[in-house]
């Protein structure tokens, strides 16, 4: 499977009621948007996962404020982990 097609299915588990459409893919993410809001679902190989996990949410939490009235970026509304593993 796709990693565009492991997001999506990611997504449509979480948010079943909600339309994505595919933006981009960088080395461990993929990128959605529903028209309204943009979710990046980060798919991680099982040897990278809990040290990148770890610090990715850390650092998204710890800066989250910063992009409240941000210009360029959308304001992160919610973090959610699906795989707590």
């Amino acid at each position: 499977m796709s990693r565009e097609n492991n997001g999506i299915a990611i997504l449509n588990k979480n948010f079943p009621q909600i339309t994505f459409r595919f933006l981009g893919k960088g080395k461990s993410s993929v990128v959605f948007t529903d028209e309204t809001s943009v979710y990046k679902v980060f798919l991680l190989e099982k040897y990278e996962a809990l040290g990148y996990k770890r610090n990715i949410l850390y650092k998204i939490q710890a800066n989250k404020s910063k992009f409240e009235n941000s210009k360029f970026f959308y304001p992160i509304q919610q973090i959610i982990e699906v795989n707590k593993n």
